[in-house]
């Protein structure tokens, strides 16, 4: 859980392994000596770590029970706490007629997402802001949130394991029939020509500072949004919407100045809390789609 890209774990069952072997390797290359057998010989590997066990059990009945049928099998390419959680999922979703796609890899969903079209991607909650901010990333993301772990700012469909069938479905509905209703093209993350602009007029090295001091101000702005949406602090979410249309406007963030001010317009005609949190979800995932444009466009932004 803490360790999240697994480096640890990979390290440990198989970078540490190969590194001993290499250092291994090397010694004797030297000239070193050690003792040609472990396991033969008194004191040895078994006296060491198994007193007083039986070395005959070892080889006893081997052929009649292969150890290879007592090995766990991953079906998914993730950790094995949330292995039974997306075999639940798929469980849930595939009875129903609903066709579910795996992804191996975080790279491999942003790639299926942009091939083609999907009603949800179901992800951890700590891959659900890297989705988020894909190029061109569009489709609503549903986030699972295991104990321990920290909700993401990109999207308001959380839920947390286990989670309920009529949950899950009822989420999947609502973003079915929000699409519906809201089918709309997606606006561009950033005015290419607006920034072209901006650049001439006051040079690279400027406007990448100017980038710079709006990005650090627009992570403070949505993550205050986001908290003020979970405290349903709804004048202050609104008021906090203003200030992130005057910030991103001025640059050409078109699509992130858009969907502030469709919030600003929902909290004035006084929505409710589910349509005001997928709006202040909307700004969040603009942000990120913006800023991972703008990285692109100029890497020294980051």
């Amino acid at each position: 859980m803490r360790d999240s890209d697994h480096v640890e774990k990979a390290f440990a069952l198989g970078g540490m392994t190969a590194r001993n072997a290499v250092t291994a390797a090397t010694m004797v290359q030297s000239g070193m000596t050690a003792v040609d057998d472990v396991f033969a010989g008194t004191p040895n590997f078994f006296s060491a770590f198994a007193p007083g066990g039986s070395t005959e059990a070892l080889l006893g009945d081997w052929d009649a029970a292969p150890e290879i049928l007592r090995a766990n099998i991953k079906k998914w390419s993730v950790g094995s706490p949330i292995q039974a959680s997306l075999d639940a999922m798929e469980s849930l979703l595939e009875p129903f007629g609903n066709r579910v796609l795996r992804a191996e890899s975080l790279g491999e969903a942003e790639t299926q997402a942009n091939r083609q079209t999907f009603d949800a991607i179901i992800t951890g909650c700590e891959d659900a802001d890297m989705l988020a901010a894909a190029p061109g990333a569009n489709t609503p993301l549903i986030a699972l949130l295991l104990r321990g772990g920290r909700a993401p700012n990109a999207t308001a469909n959380i839920l947390r394991w286990p989670v309920e069938a009529d949950l899950l479905y009822g989420t999947l509905d609502q973003i079915c029939q929000a699409r519906e209703q809201h089918d709309v093209s997606l606006a561009a993350a950033i005015d290419a020509a607006a920034v072209s602009t901006l650049e001439r007029s006051v040079g690279v090295k400027t406007l990448v500072e100017i980038l710079q001091c709006y990005i650090a101000t627009a992570e403070q702005l949505t993550a205050a949004l986001a908290q003020a949406c979970a405290e349903e602090k709804w004048d202050e979410a609104a008021r906090l919407a203003q200030d992130i249309i005057g910030a991103a406007g001025g640059l050409g963030l078109a699509a992130m100045t858009q969907a502030a001010r469709d919030f600003t317009r929902k909290a004035r005609e006084g929505e409710n809390r589910h349509e005001l949190c997928n709006a202040a979800q909307a700004i969040v995932g603009e942000h990120l789609r913006a800023r991972q444009a703008l990285m692109h466009l100029y890497p020294e932004v980051a």
